[in-house]
C-alpha cells in the first residue's frame, strides 16, 4: 500500500511481510518470528526505461503485528487486507514529518 505525499513522485509505503527472526547485527537484538508491518518513505525515479526505487537507511519503522512460527500465505494475506491504517496514523505522521512530508 502507498499514501501519496506532497512531493512528487515520493510516497509512504506500508508493507506487510514475514520475518524469520533471529539476532540483528544492526541493532544487536533478538528479533521475533513472525508478521511485521514496514512504514518507509520511498522516491521513485525513471531513468533510461528504468524505475528505481530510493529509500534512506534506518528510514521508517517495522512494527511487529503478530509472532508466528511459520509462514502462512493465507494469514499474510488477511493481515493485508485487513490492515487499519488509522491505528497507525501517528507513526506515520511522524514519519512524513521526520521527512517534510505531507499526506495527500
Amino acid at each position: 500500500m502507498e499514501l501519496k505525499t506532497n512531493k512528487e513522485n515520493t510516497y509512504i509505503k506500508l508493507e506487510v511481510f514475514y520475518h524469520k527472526g533471529g539476532y540483528s547485527y544492526t541493532t544487536h537484538e533478538h528479533q521475533a518470528r513472525g508478521y511485521y508491518l514496514l512504514i518507509v518513505p520511498e522516491e521513485r525515479r525513471i531513468q533510461d526505461g528504468y524505475t528505481m526505487l530510493l529509500c534512506s537507511a534506518f528510514s521508517g519503522c517495522k512494527i511487529l503485528l503478530e509472532e508466528a512460527n511459520r509462514l502462512s500465505k493465507k494469514r499474510l494475506a488477511e493481515l493485508t487486507t485487513g490492515l487499519k491504517i488509522d491505528k497507525y496514523k501517528h507513526i506515520i505522521d511522524r514519519i512524513a514529518e521526520q521527512y517534510n512530508l505531507t499526506l495527500l
